[in-house]
């Protein structure tokens, strides 16, 4: 059974005597009390239960008149009553406590006992009331959390009556606008928030607008706030509550993560950019370590030596290529220094390559080189068979002037000169 509790004493339940009924008036006074009432012998005999205790545990009164009050409790508080009742026989005081109980409705509670033995012509007696504390103490639950709140979060709760003055100014947010919880009441808010921001907002709640917004006050401070109009019985606006979060330092980490967020969007368009470039154009890019182990190699550029991407990772870079150019620039990255040098990592292959030292961010040390190289070949080739075409020019140029200008001797140290053509200073 899940019926609330009381003190009485183990033993066999008895029908009372008619006389212990009581009269008509105390059953009327009983029936009226919102609290629920039992009337015990001295053996813990329920003799009487008004309405509100009937209603309170779903039962009929006489199911439950003549039942030993103990034994209808729940056995994991049937110790409690009878220290509880054991406590009466000694006692004139009023003995209170506190139980849980399970409602006819299923749902558990706590049930605020209160009782007291007293002499009656009829013998003694227990007069025992009961109440429903639960959403007493749900309430007082919640206000302990919200309590709990006010002074941790930076918060600001008030209330305001219907001209405005403050009635409640709490929570830790009161701090940063320089006062201390309690310290406005009585003081008009209107006229504290006039010209502000803050008062066309404050115009709208009194009016029994509900909303909510952002707000930023001079500080700068930025709030989210919300605004509950408070309204009388006849439901005219009578006042408003105000909630508001201090989310300023919250609003400057969002703008943070906003500009970190753009520069890596920004650097995922250029590496996506750049890994096109890397995959369409005759670049190769490259890094090693401090001991010449390549530990990346992309681009297309590769295929120009027979390799793929990633071919060569694991591989040391001066083993590779085998070229004195190409080792004496890898040494030099390595020591720090940035090198550019066209070189031939292949026979008739030509690149345009960059060594760059790659830096430890906190010692500043040498960790390895990046290279970045251009397939120059068909570069290379049309820039040779241009000089050779000049080289040609050149030869020829030189046949012709000397076939332009023949010499003839006539006699001794008399030669005789055609000039033929326009006498230029070079002729």
């Amino acid at each position: 059974m899940t019926e609330i509790v009381a003190a009485n004493v183990a033993g066999k339940p008895s029908r009372p005597p008619a006389a212990a009924e009581g009269d008509g008036v105390l059953a009327s006074v009983m029936d009226v009390l919102s609290e629920g009432v039992l009337v015990l012998d001295e053996q813990g005999t329920i003799l009487r239960a008004n309405a509100a205790y009937t209603a309170m545990v779903g039962k009929r009164a006489d199911e439950i008149v003549g039942l030993s009050f103990v034994d209808s409790t729940p056995e994991d508080i049937k110790a409690r009553a009878l220290a509880q009742f054991a406590e009466l026989q000694t006692t004139a005081q009023v003995v209170e406590t506190e139980w849980p109980f399970l409602g006819p409705d299923g749902k558990s509670g706590s049930l605020l006992c209160r009782a007291r033995a007293v002499a009656t012509p009829e013998g003694r007696r227990v007069i025992v009331c009961l109440r429903d504390v639960t959403e007493l103490r749900r309430l007082e639950a919640r206000d302990r959390i919200v309590g709990k709140v006010l002074e941790s979060a930076p918060v600001i709760l008030w209330s305001l009556d219907k001209e405005g003055n403050y009635l409640t100014w709490e929570g830790r947010g009161v701090e940063a606008l320089g006062t201390k919880p309690g310290q406005l009441v009585g003081q008009n808010c209107l006229e504290q928030w006039k010209g502000t921001e803050a008062y066309p907002n404050l115009l709208k709640a009194m009016a029994g607008e509900e909303f909510s917004t952002t707000l930023t006050i001079p500080g700068p401070r930025t709030y989210d706030v919300w605004y509950l109009p408070v309204k009388d019985a006849l439901g005219s606006p009578n006042g408003m509550v105000g909630l508001g979060w201090d989310v300023t330092r919250l609003r400057s980490v969002e703008a943070e993560l906003r500009e970190k967020v753009d520069l890596i969007e920004r650097q995922r368009t250029s590496l996506h950019l750049l890994q096109r470039v890397v995959d369409s154009a005759p670049f190769i890019i490259a890094s090693i370590d401090v001991a010449g182990t390549f530990t990346d190699s992309q681009g297309k550029g590769l295929e120009a030596l027979g390799l793929k991407a990633g071919d060569v990772v694991g591989q040391n870079a001066f083993e590779v290529y085998n070229n004195p150019e190409i080792a004496e620039a890898l040494t030099k990255a390595l020591s720090g220094e940035e090198v550019r040098m066209v070189a031939a990592p292949a026979p008739d292959v030509f690149f345009e390559s960059w060594y760059v030292p790659m830096l430890d961010a906190r010692s500043n040390e040498v960790v390895g080189a990046t290279l970045l190289a251009l397939d120059v070949t068909e570069r290379m080739r049309a820039e040779n068979e241009l000089r050779d075409k000049l080289e040609l020019i050149e030869r020829q140029s030189a046949t012709i002037r000397a076939l332009a200008t023949p010499i003839i001797k006539v006699w001794d140290e008399v030669l005789c000169l055609p000039v033929i053509g326009t006498v230029d200073s070079a002729r």
